[in-house]
């Protein structure tokens, strides 16, 4: 009943209404309380403050100091704490945790003219709000599409690992739009392939805190590669295993920081014991000290929007190899401030980390230049972005 009468003191704006301001819709929590998606939306807050009326996000704590702009989506966190726990131990399940939150966030009243989405995954809400006139803009942070589902079928295939049945949901978050914006040309490219125009994509990459991520005093000269990422089949740290197995570098070490899905864990656990130079940490929330005393950071993904820990790496000094299905691969000049090798290629990979591993002075230099490209992705060049592409999309529905 709450909702139907929310909907009745919230009437649509006409087709075309450019001037109404915006509301936000976010995953992120705000206030104390943190997660991954708070830095995106707070910088999409800033770039948006003169636009925004209303930000729908998961929580606010405390919540009796929550500006009257927010407001959570009712559902209990209990609720997300065990869908995030079974999607742990049955990844099948991994969309429903979003689409719950997109079917209660769909009934909340929108009293704008525009509605943002970050990330793209409210597909049900979208489409609601766009029959009643509204023009949404989703922020695309995966590159999407039934490639890289057939990657990853392949990949668990390969491992020994239970394929996943093939579900839409990202794509259909990604085609509900009236505007993307992608975080990198590789993203663009994905959601072009799928049909969206691509005069409706803004590439706009996120950006990284350099006083924050900065390079420090590496206490030793051994070789250390670093990788950080939640280990899924779809990062390639399998790749990256067999590569530094084969290698066997004398005085060096591979350090990967993350936790692995539960159907990963045999691989990693027979790797530790086979490779004793490979170093497994799991989660921690203080990635600094990893950075700082790596010689280099290594991220193989399959497939990435973006990859933020390749910007973080890029800010505290570290030559970046990466491959060409990372969104990240935009900020890497190959030879310059990293290498960019064709994903899942293992020889590739190997003659990389040769190179770095057998020319300490000229990867030095390497990290001098990845310390510029970090610092160059800032989040006021991130912010900038936002709003002039929210500028541009309230240009052209006025024009409409």
């Amino acid at each position: 009943m709450a909702s139907r009468r929310a909907r009745k003191v919230a009437p649509p704006p006409t087709p075309g209404d450019a001037r109404r301001p915006l509301t936000l819709y976010t995953l992120a929590d705000f206030g104390s309380a943190a997660n991954l998606k708070t830095e995106e939306a707070n910088h999409l807050i800033a770039a948006l403050r003169d636009d925004l009326q209303k930000v729908y996000c998961r929580r606010y704590v405390p919540r009796r100091r929550r500006p009257p702009m927010y407001a959570t989506v009712p559902m209990g966190s209990p609720i997300f704490k065990a869908l995030s726990f079974l999607n742990m131990i049955q990844p099948f399940i991994r969309f429903e945790r979003a689409r719950i939150y997109d079917l209660i966030a769909s009934r909340l009243p929108c009293r704008t003219g525009f509605a943002l989405f970050h990330p793209f995954t409210f597909v049900r809400t979208q489409r609601r709000l766009r029959s009643k006139g509204l023009v949404t803009i989703a922020v695309g942070t995966n590159a999407v599409g039934k490639r890289f589902y057939d990657v990853e079928k392949e990949e668990r295939r390969r491992l020994g690992i239970r394929p996943l049945a093939y579900d839409p949901f990202y794509e259909e978050g990604i085609l509900s739009a009236s505007y993307v914006i992608a975080y990198s040309t590789h993203a663009k490219e994905s959601y072009a392939a799928l049909g969206v125009p691509k005069e409706r994509i803004f590439v706009i990459p996120p950006g990284v805190d350099a006083a924050r991520f900065r390079p420090g005093k590496k206490r030793d000269k051994k070789f250390r590669l670093l990788m950080v990422a939640d280990f899924t089949v779809m990062k390639g740290a399998q790749y990256l295993l067999e590569a530094w197995r084969d290698l066997a570098l004398s005085d060096a070490e591979l350090v990967l920081v993350g936790v692995p899905l539960a159907e990963m864990c045999g691989l990693f656990s027979g790797y530790r014991r086979e490779v004793p130079s490979v170093r497994f940490i799991g989660h921690t929330d203080n990635l600094l000290p990893y950075y700082q005393q790596a010689s280099a950071f290594v991220f193989p993904s399959l497939a990435e929007g973006w990859g933020k820990v390749v910007s973080e790496a890029l800010a505290c000094g570290l030559p970046v190899i990466t491959t060409t299905e990372t969104g990240a691969k935009d900020a890497i000049q190959d030879g310059v401030n990293g290498f960019i090798v064709p994903a899942r290629d293992v020889t590739a990979l190997k003659e990389r980390i040769r190179w770095l591993h057998e020319h300490p002075k000229e990867a030095a230099r390497m990290g001098e230049a990845a310390r510029r490209t970090g610092i160059s992705y800032s989040w006021s060049r991130f912010e900038r972005g936002v709003k002039r592409a929210f500028q541009e999309i309230r240009r052209r529905e006025e024009v409409a």
